[in-house]
Parts: structure tokens; sequence; C-alpha cells
């Protein structure tokens, strides 16, 4: 009948900027770099998921600096992955990148 109704707008909090992490370089060969200095002094645990969803690598690190992490990849295949990184008490953040290499 064409008729049609806006609903009001609402404001949206999330306890993470998306902003906040970065993954570089991507796509990657042997080696990345997660960057999240707001998570600085935090105990952060990072995640690395293959594209079936196994986990291929967890790192805990105690005290997250707010200088970027070198995460090495030498034994990873060529693919799509999903990092997830859990800092303390906030919300589960996942990024993708791919790790592409010219045999």
């Amino acid at each position: 009948d064409g008729e049609h109704r806006y609903s009001p707008t609402r404001k949206i909090l999330f306890d993470w900027d998306l902003n906040e992490i970065a993954l570089f370089p991507n796509p990657t060969t042997d080696r990345m770099f997660v960057h999240a200095p707001k998570l600085a002094d935090l105990p952060v645990r990072l995640f690395i998921y293959d594209p079936s969803g196994e986990l291929k690598m967890e790192l805990a690190v105690d005290k997250w600096s707010e200088q970027a992490y070198e995460i090495l990849l030498e034994n990873f295949q060529n693919g799509l992955y999903t990092l997830s990184l859990k800092a303390s008490d906030r919300k589960i953040i996942t990024r993708n990148f791919v790790v592409h290499r010219l045999y």
C-alpha cells in the first residue's frame, strides 16, 4: 500500500572503537603487526583461527603495549584467517587477514 513509518534514531555505544585495532600489512606473507594502543597495560588474549574455525595460534599478554606486536606467520598456509582480541572485561573484537605467498 506504499505506507511507511520511521522509528526514532537510537545511539548505540560500544566498548570498542572499531578503529582501535590495526593489522598490517594485510595481505601478508610471513609476519603481521597488531596495533591497538588503547589496550595498553591491559591483559590481552589473542587468537588466530583458520577458515574452518580451527585455532591456529593463541597468545596471552599480561600487559599490552602501546607499540605494535609482531606475529610470526611462517607456518601458516595461504588463506584467510581471523584474529580475535579479548582484553580484560571488554568484548572480543575480530579482524580478518590474508596470508598470501608466491611459492
